[in-house]
């Protein structure tokens, strides 16, 4: 697994397995990382804001580091920016929380998560809050 890997455009290999992290677990996905990187050659952690598990992914990868000899330079992590933060503005705040969450300096991909962009909605609100959101959609057949 940790010698398939593909080259990018900007000559950077990537490995092409990953362990998906998605609806893993609580208490389980940190074993479930760390099994991966130290016993089963992974290289490739792919993690996500919305999963809200990368806090343990982070924790994983870190202890994994630590007991393997790896550098973190050894491992490939790719995270996603959730929906709400694809504004310009909110970009690099996703980005302060991934890296916080993962513990980690620094990412090797970002990618964002199902790109269609979505209004947030204001702190205080509910779904009630928005009915012209709902307008048309009470008889589909007479919008």
């Amino acid at each position: 697994l940790k010698t398939m890997t593909k080259k990018l455009n900007d000559g950077t290999e990537m490995p092409i397995f990953g362990l998906g992290t998605w609806q893993s677990k609580p208490k389980e996905v940190e074993e479930a990382v760390y099994h991966a990187i130290c016993n089963t050659g992974y290289r490739h952690i792919d993690a996500a804001q919305i999963y809200g598990n990368q806090d343990e992914v982070g924790t994983g990868v870190n202890r994994a580091l630590k007991d393997s000899g790896l550098k973190r330079e050894d491992l490939w992590v790719t995270s996603k920016i959730w929906m709400v933060d694809f504004a310009p503005e909110d970009v690099g705040l996703a980005v302060d929380r991934i890296l916080k969450d993962l513990q980690l300096d620094y990412v090797d991909q970002i990618l964002l998560h199902w790109p269609s962009v979505f209004d947030k909605p204001p702190k205080d609100s509910s779904p009630g809050s928005y009915p012209e959101k709902w307008a048309g959609t009470e008889d589909p057949m007479f919008p």
